[in-house]
């Protein structure tokens, strides 16, 4: 993705809801993705695609509903992967049917750096499976099962 087409989105309660794609962009940061924006209360709420976005700054990173795809992001880092202040919670999965990385090339994601990592709501009914992921350097939990909001 290149400048040109990536969008920038900070400042605002909810940065992105109910989109079908969201791609390539910094949610949460400046534009550069090197530094802090505004932040977002929620990054990105209910989107069925998340892939290659740089995700800091927010309260919720991500906020998954049902059947979310969550690939290749940079979810609390810098877009160069440097620490960031990150997000109170990277991944937040509320409902079921959610794939948080994969097995292909670059379809992982890094989770760093956020109060906690993943974050798995009692009301999702499947625990995903997250795979190729680096979910390193969360405060409190990298993954918490049970966690209260």
């Amino acid at each position: 993705n290149t400048p040109d087409k990536r969008n920038i989105i900070s400042g605002n309660h909810i940065g992105v809801d109910s989109c079908g794609t969201v791609l390539g962009n910094y949610i949460g940061t400046d534009p550069s993705g090197l530094q802090e924006g505004f932040g977002n209360f929620s990054g990105v709420i209910n989107s069925a695609f998340v892939m290659g976005n740089v995700i800091t700054g927010n309260f919720y990173g991500i906020s998954a509903g049902k059947g979310a795809v969550i690939q290749g992001n940079l979810i609390g880092p810098f877009a160069d992967g440097s620490p960031a202040f990150g997000n109170q919670i990277g991944v937040r999965i509320a409902q079921s049917s959610n794939e948080i990385g994969g097995l292909g090339p670059d379809e992982g994601n890094v989770i760093a750096y956020n109060g906690t990592g993943v974050q798995v709501l009692p009301a999702s009914d499947l625990i995903p499976v997250p795979t190729s992921n680096s979910i390193l350097s969360n405060l409190i939990l990298p993954i918490a099962p049970t966690a209260s909001i």
